[in-house]
């Protein structure tokens, strides 16, 4: 299934079938892989991976792939880039991962096969409003996961890229929290200027805009994941009041969270 937005194939492969090659010009991709042993090759480099795990393909690059033994079930997600904020694809250079996530032993990836199914039942209408917050829910829970990575500060960064580094460090560490922009440029160990110019050219938003996305990115997985109520979401992301946590929702996801968690909760996924 293709459109002008996104594209859902799946695969199944055993290792008596040649070499499969996955590439797209037009949208970024997640290869999902729900079980089996896979070696995928990225520019050459071969890795050997163990599913489950998530594999984040960008727009033009070639990646390709073949199982080690047994049969291994593959799906890839290709979806236009505006339907994620831009710069979670900017942040994979600075994580020692990168690209991919291992879900072994994560009970949310249950979540995503889940969530999969339910993009590939609305496939059948094109229901584009409910499509497109499926996707970008998986890409939070992928997203989260990546972000539990050890953040890379490579000697071969020039300075600014070990600042930037170094801001993704604390970002993570403390995003829950209400810190000042002082706070993130003094544990860094440059000006708030300095920082907030870094920011701005390597992800192309503000550093109230960052903190403010990764919370809501967090804030979809407890949707989707936690048995808390809306009230308890807010007040472990650091809102005192659930009207606030609401507020701040809506301006970034487009729904309130009650309306998100009944979209998620009333779709029917594929038996």
């Amino acid at each position: 299934m293709e459109t002008e937005f996104y594209a859902l194939r799946k695969v199944l492969i055993d290792q008596h079938q040649a070499l499969q090659t996955i590439y797209s010009d037009r949208f970024e991709g997640l290869l999902i892989a729900n079980e089996g042993k896979l070696v995928i090759t990225v520019d050459a480099a071969a890795m050997e991976l163990e599913a489950p795990f998530i594999y984040l393909v960008p727009k033009n690059e070639v990646l390709e792939f073949a199982t080690v033994a047994g049969s291994t079930e593959l799906s890839f997600l290709a979806f236009d880039r505006n339907i994620v904020p831009t710069y979670y694809f900017e942040t994979a250079q600075f994580y020692k991962q990168r690209n991919m996530v291992d879900f072994r032993g994560s009970a949310c990836f249950s979540n995503i096969l889940s969530l999969l199914k339910m993009i590939e039942f609305e496939s059948v209408n094109l229901n584009t409003a409910i499509i497109v917050p499926l996707i970008q829910s998986i890409y939070s829970i992928y997203s989260a996961e990546r972000g539990k990575n050890t953040v890379v500060n490579d000697s071969t960064f020039d300075i600014d890229k070990r600042y930037i580094s170094n801001f993704l460090l604390l970002l993570e560490k403390y995003y829950k929290e209400e810190k000042s922009l002082e706070f993130y440029a003094q544990e860094v160990g440059i000006s708030l200027r300095h920082l907030l110019k870094l920011v701005k050219a390597t992800f192309g938003v503000t550093i109230i805009q960052l903190i403010a996305e990764r919370k809501m990115m967090e804030a979809k997985r407890l949707l989707i994941q936690s048995p808390w109520n809306i009230s308890e979401i807010g007040f472990a992301l650091g809102y005192k009041e659930k009207s606030h946590f609401s507020k701040a929702f809506k301006k970034v996801v487009g729904y309130s969270p009650m309306a998100y968690k009944k979209l998620i909760k009333n779709i029917k996924p594929v038996e």
